[in-house]
């Protein structure tokens, strides 16, 4: 009979700790999957160790897709630059906790391209960038607006930040706009065969939450965030750095909700 009723507490405990609900971790393709399990898979599995919850990993293709995917509710947990985060909060989004790191976006060249960081070498040539939505895009608008350089180069658009290194270092492109985060990964020789023609200040990512994720998810994150091998993170500060993208945001997510009622 001790035993029967042992048996018993040991399975309620258990069942106490389990989790009927999937946690949906959604991101952006601001960088290659590989990178993205190197950074998160600690990460994950405490949160399903912690929680009980399964936790499904997707990777959007595209800005527009994973824009769309976090307005639509179908991210519990997620990455986005800070700049996002006043156009997305009113729909049911929240920070959990923001870098506490120095990225930056780098406007970088092949040395062997261009002999000096004048960016004026740009003009007429081809430069690669992440997609109109992402801070490397806003990053070299202002760049090239400051520099009087705006119209006169050609954008091109679509790469990660670490296909952006491989194709310059293959000569399959003049300049790109990389992170830090991306850069600083690169082996001493590979990175000074690159010429830093504009850095930008530092930038936040935010971890994200839905506030209809799974009660367990956000104690989780709690607990489990020092397996995030993706820098130091810390509280929301109000601080804002370039707060004109703020605005340029809203204005690109208040477009793509029309372009999706057509």
């Amino acid at each position: 009979m001790k035993i029967a009723i042992a048996l018993f507490i040991m399975l309620l405990s258990l069942n106490s700790h389990a989790c009927n609900q999937v946690i949906k971790a959604v991101y952006g393709p601001f960088f290659s999957v590989s990178f993205y399990q190197e950074m998160l898979s600690g990460f994950h599995a405490s949160i399903e160790k912690i929680s009980g919850c399964k936790v499904t990993i997707k990777v959007e293709p595209t800005h527009e897709k994973f824009i769309m995917a976090l307005v639509k509710g179908e991210a519990d947990i997620s990455l986005i630059p800070g700049f996002y985060y006043e156009a997305l909060q009113p729909y049911g989004l929240r920070v959990v906790y923001e870098t506490k790191v120095e990225f930056s976006n780098i406007l970088i060249a092949n040395k062997k391209i261009m002999s000096s960081p004048d960016i004026s070498q740009l003009r007429g040539k081809s430069i690669m960038v992440q997609g109109v939505y992402s801070r490397g895009y806003f990053m070299l608008q202002h760049w090239l607006a400051e520099s009087g350089l705006s119209g006169q180069v050609n954008i091109d658009y679509g790469h990660r930040h670490d296909v952006i290194g491989i194709r310059l270092l293959k000569k399959q492109g003049v300049a790109g706009v990389i992170s830090t985060a991306i850069f600083n990964r690169l082996p001493q020789k590979l990175k000074d065969q690159y010429i830093t023609v504009k850095k930008s200040s530092s930038l936040k990512s935010l971890l994200i939450i839905s506030e209809h994720s799974p009660e367990a998810l956000k104690p989780a994150i709690e607990n489990s965030i020092q397996h995030m091998t993706f820098g130091e993170w810390g509280a929301l500060t109000s601080n804002k750095v370039y707060p004109q993208r703020v605005e340029d945001f809203k204005q690109q997510l208040n477009a793509l909700m029309k372009s999706q009622d057509k």
